[in-house]
């Protein structure tokens, strides 16, 4: 079961956050790259960083403090209010959350 959640960007940064605009889900995804948000460190995000570079996907990896998730879990900004999230780029961006269901996602080379 692969769980695709629309994207929801908010306008604003949350205000008691330093986080980049990148980090807060503002703007364009990456310039039309898929974007992977997780913890500056190995854990779920790292399966889906060695995919993407063995299947020669290239991403955008947005590495969050826990100040910045904690921001975006208050905002809501995260599906299930957890990490990893991994967005897609394009018209009906997908915002996709769990590795399990990221790792099963197939994306396109480039």
């Amino acid at each position: 079961l692969t769980i695709v959640l629309p994207t929801t960007r908010k306008s604003s940064r949350h205000p008691t956050s330093d986080m980049s605009a990148a980090a807060a889900g503002e703007g364009d995804v990456g310039g039309g790259m898929p974007e992977l948000r997780y913890f500056d460190c190995p854990g779920k995000g790292q399966a889906i960083r060695l995919a993407c570079k063995l299947g020669g996907v290239s991403i955008r990896d947005v590495r969050l403090s826990r100040p910045d998730f904690e921001a975006l879990r208050a905002d809501g900004a995260l599906p299930f209010g957890q990490l990893p999230v991994f967005d897609l780029p394009g018209d009906g961006g997908e915002r996709l959350a769990q590795a399990g269901a990221i790792l099963r996602r197939p994306l396109p080379r480039r």
